[in-house]
C-alpha cells in the first residue's frame, strides 16, 4: 500500500492512512476524492493490485472490502466448498443441536478447512489464468503486424504491458522503446526517455503494433506504433531481455489481492 499511496500522491492526492493499518474509509477517501475525475479508473486499477490475496479463515475478521464486522462466505449461483460447510452449520443449527455441540464439531475441522480451500481457489485461479493466456495467444496468433488501440496496464524496469479493447494483454519490452532512452521510475510506476522526455504511465492510451503471438509459450509482445517516429538501435539498457512473465496469484499485473477476510 505504500507504493500505491505514493503513486495517487503524483495526483495531488495526500493520503494520510498508515499504510500499515489501511481501513476501508481510507480506500473509500481516494475512490470519492478521485470520482469523475480522468485519473479515476487508473487509481481504481491500481488500488486493486495494491490489495492483498483474499483467504478463507475460521476466525470472524470480517471482510475487509465491504467494510463488514460480521460476514460469512456465500456464492450464488456457484457453489464451492466453503458455500457447502455453511450450508451444513446452518442446517445443523436448524434441527436444533445445541450450539456448544455444534462449535465443538467444527471447532477442529475449520482451519483446515479453511487453508485448503485457499489453496485450491489460488490453484483455480492460476488455472484460469493459464488458460485465459492460451487463448488470447491462439486468437491473435494470425494478427501479427496488425495495429490497435490500446491501454497501459502495467509499468515495470523491464517495459509495460498493454491492454486491447478486447482484454487481450501483451508486453512491450522497453527494447522495443526504439525512440529513445527510457529510465524506470518506481514511485510514479512511469518510463521517461532520456532525449525527448516523453513518458509513459499506468492508463495512458497509446498505439501498438503486434510483432509476435507464441502460442506455445503462451506470449504476446507489441511495439508502439508511430510510423512518423525514427528509431534508435539497441533500447535495452545492456539488459538482458526479461523472460516473460508467468500469471499466479500475485504478478505484476492485476489480480487483485485483497486484504480482506471471507
Amino acid at each position: 500500500m505504500k507504493t500505491f499511496f505514493e503513486f495517487v500522491s503524483a495526483f495531488g492526492l495526500n493520503v494520510k492512512a498508515d499504510p500499515h493499518d489501511v481501513k476501508p474509509s481510507d480506500l473509500q477517501q481516494i475512490v470519492t476524492k478521485t470520482a469523475g475525475t480522468t485519473e479515476e479508473a487508473v487509481v481504481q486499477m491500481m488500488m486493486l493490485r495494491s490489495l492483498r490475496q483474499a483467504h478463507y479463515s475460521a476466525e470472524p475478521l470480517g471482510h475487509f472490502g465491504l467494510a463488514a464486522q460480521y460476514y460469512t462466505h456465500f456464492t450464488s449461483p456457484i457453489r464451492r466448498y466453503s458455500d457447502l460447510i455453511v450450508h451444513r452449520m446452518i442446517h445443523e443449527y436448524g434441527v436444533g443441536k445445541p450450539a456448544t455441540e455444534l462449535q465443538k464439531h467444527f471447532q477442529g475441522k475449520l482451519d483446515e478447512i479453511a487453508e485448503q480451500t485457499s489453496v485450491q481457489e489460488r490453484r483455480s485461479i492460476d488455472t484460469e489464468r493459464s488458460v485465459n493466456d492460451l487463448k488470447m495467444t491462439e486468437y491473435m496468433a494470425n494478427q501479427v503486424g496488425e495495429h490497435f488501440d490500446a491501454i497501459i496496464s502495467s509499468v515495470t524496469s523491464f517495459g509495460m504491458f498493454i491492454q486491447l479493447p478486447n482484454t487481450v494483454e501483451g508486453l512491450i519490452h522497453i527494447s522495443n522503446l526504439t525512440d529513445d532512452f527510457y529510465r524506470f521510475d518506481e514511485k510514479s510506476l512511469t518510463l521517461t526517455g532520456r532525449g525527448k522526455h516523453h513518458q509513459f504511465k499506468v492508463g495512458m492510451p497509446i498505439k501498438v503494433k503486434l510483432i509476435n503471438a507464441d502460442v506455445a509459450q503462451h506470449q504476446i509482445d507489441f511495439e508502439i506504433y508511430d510510423p512518423n517516429t525514427p528509431k534508435i538501435k539497441n533500447n535495452d539498457h545492456n539488459q538482458t531481455k526479461t523472460p516473460y512473465r508467468q500469471r499466479t496469484s500475485q504478478n505484476n499485473r492485476p489480480y487483485r489481492k485483497r486484504n480482506r477476510q471471507r
